[in-house]
């Protein structure tokens, strides 16, 4: 075990902030008067690595006013970020590939049809006039005014 670091906790079961002492173990974190905990159970709720929640508690918070144990940073893996990649490449980036994928698609819907027809063999296109054709029986004009 480390040599003990203050903390506050906030238990889960009530509103009130403990003031408590930490150890680090080698795959646990002992707090004084309350259970210890896996390190694979916690997880960094800021990106500073001050605020800690347990993952199997709900509303269970540890935090530190000053830095915490460095070794505890190391074992814990950093907060998840909102966004993911969005948080990467920007917002206005984001913004502005989306405009662009929509214009594409757009085009593509224009002028997309227009370049599937010419793909289409004239055979395909002969079974379809006459089937179409078919359907008006002998209702095509035969004489020559028609």
């Amino acid at each position: 075990m480390s040599e003990a670091a203050p903390a506050w906790l906030y238990d889960g079961q009530s509103a009130t902030r403990h003031d408590v002492m930490v150890r680090l173990g080698r795959d646990t974190l002992a707090i004084d008067g309350y259970d210890t905990v896996p390190l694979a159970m916690l997880r960094r709720v800021d990106a500073r690595g001050l605020t800690f929640e347990r993952t199997d508690l709900t509303g269970w918070r540890l935090g530190f006013d000053r830095d915490p144990p460095a070794p505890l940073l190391w074992q814990i893996s950093p907060a998840a970020r909102y966004g993911g990649w969005i948080d990467r490449v920007g917002l206005w980036r984001t913004a502005g590939i989306g405009v662009a994928l929509s214009a594409l698609v757009v085009l593509a819907m224009i002028y997309g049809t227009e370049l599937v027809a010419r793909l289409i063999p004239y055979r395909w296109e002969q079974k379809l006039g006459d089937a179409i054709s078919g359907d008006f029986g002998d209702q095509a004009c035969h004489s020559a005014a028609g």
